[in-house]
């Protein structure tokens, strides 16, 4: 009986760890953010990392917002059509935008990206 405890409050918690969290009153839209291992030898295909990294972005001062709870360092490269923009020395961040475009956001760490896109008109 105990065991049955133990492995519903275990699936429970893995559950409710995977939920993500609500969007910001004041934020817009968030950025779909996704990630993957940086590769290493050998090359396995492995699923997406699950990161506690979020992108946000507020149409009224025009900002993107780049959030990270986690134990690693790394810099964000903001793209507009394919160029970079501006460049950012830490995880939690947020860069001005001004104009439309195609957006691309990445964030590069020691082990691990994340990159996400979205459009403004």
């Amino acid at each position: 009986m105990n065991r049955i405890i133990c492995v519903l409050i275990v699936i429970f918690v893995v559950v409710s760890a995977g939920y993500p969290y609500e969007l910001p009153a004041d934020a817009d839209k968030e950025i779909e953010m996704t990630s993957r291992e940086k590769p290493q030898q050998p090359v396995r295909p492995r699923a997406p990392m699950r990161l506690d990294l979020k992108a946000y972005y507020y149409a009224g001062p025009g900002l993107i917002e780049v959030v990270y709870n986690g134990a690693a360092e790394g810099v964000v490269n903001l793209y507009l059509d394919g160029m970079l923009i501006d460049h950012a020395e830490q995880l939690n961040c947020s860069f001005q935008v001004n104009g439309g475009g195609f957006y691309e956001i990445e964030a590069v760490t020691e082990s691990w990206i994340a990159a996400g896109q979205f459009t403004l008109n």
